[in-house]
């Protein structure tokens, strides 16, 4: 058209100077359809970008993963076998942070060394999960904050199903087109953690006076849950060590009492080992962090439902 149009008048272009500028055009209107289709690809891409949703430890990221499915990106900073109490960040982990359309993490009892990185994020990024109003924290003496002793939440089902509602709404802020698909997914994992719990119930009804130590203080939320007055913990935290008052308590509480003494994946199993013929009881490994490849968080808690009751059933 255009070739046509400047080929007969207008000042004459016409010949070698007509053919030019025809050529001019063509290549102009080339570049044009390449940018548009370009800047229409960025328009796309930008548009299909999933929420990049970090999570701080695999329990976390787990519930996270199973609610958003597909249409959300997870990503955890702790490894499997790290440190979750001073895990040290790395230079990407913090573009990681600072990059999150969410960052959930338990809390600063949990992972303190997160404590100060997320206060420069904006508090819309970051949910603290210890801090829903609705999750149960069980009562012990000396504490009157028990989630500052024990904040592993996920070991309480019911606590789970909160935790989970709390981050489906977040989720469905970040992304509402996926609200119906979110809540499906919210739906089916709490029948699922619902029927498991009632399972549980009955089979740990029978366990309820049970001796059971583990190696440090994290099982508070699963004894009060399932009733367990057996329970007991060999230190306050991994890196602390057990004081000699503690340990005289142990022996006279738990010597030849046929319970068990629960490993855990990430510690040192020796002194544990050893403490477990001392008293002559059975050793078990319990995996509270779902180290040992769980995909779903009703996997991580049935894993260790069975590793539980296999061990205190054992004559």
């Amino acid at each position: 058209m255009y070739e046509k149009l400047y080929t007969g008048g207008y000042g004459g272009l016409a010949g070698k100077n007509a053919y030019k500028f025809g050529a001019y055009v063509k290549l102009h209107l080339a570049l044009t359809a390449v940018v548009a289709t370009v800047l229409l690809s960025v328009a796309v891409g930008v548009q299909a970008a999933k929420p990049l949703v970090v999570a701080s430890i695999n329990p976390v990221a787990l519930l996270a993963e199973e609610l958003g499915g597909d249409d959300i990106d997870v990503l955890t900073l702790v490894p499997p076998l790290g440190s979750h109490h001073d895990y040290p960040l790395k230079p990407s982990d913090h573009k990681r942070l600072q990059s999150a359309d969410l960052v959930l993490w338990v809390g600063p009892s949990l992972e303190s060394f997160l404590e100060k990185p997320l206060a420069s994020l904006s508090p819309q990024r970051v949910m603290r999960l210890s801090a829903v109003a609705e999750l149960h924290w069980p009562e012990v003496a000396g504490h009157s904050d028990y989630a500052e002793s024990d904040p592993h939440f996920w070991l309480d089902i019911s606590n789970v199903v909160v935790a989970a509602k709390a981050i489906r709404d977040r989720l469905i802020q970040l992304d509402p087109t996926k609200k119906s698909q979110i809540e499906a997914r919210y739906q089916q994992m709490a029948a699922r953690l619902q029927k498991m719990d009632a399972a549980n119930q009955l089979a740990f009804a029978s366990l309820s006076s049970k001796p059971f130590l583990v190696y440090h203080d994290g099982l508070a939320h699963w004894a009060a849950h399932y009733h367990l007055a057996g329970y007991g913990f060999i230190t306050l935290t991994p890196e602390q060590k057990p004081g000699a008052k503690h340990l005289l308590d142990l022996r006279k509480r738990y010597a030849n009492s046929g319970g068990c003494v629960f490993l855990e994946p990430n510690t040192d199993p020796q002194a544990t080992k050893t403490l477990a013929q001392e008293l002559g009881m059975k050793l078990g490994i319990l995996d509270i962090m779902g180290v040992n490849g769980v995909s779903r968080i009703d996997e991580l808690l049935a894993a260790l439902g069975v590793a539980f009751e296999r061990c205190l059933k054992q004559p």
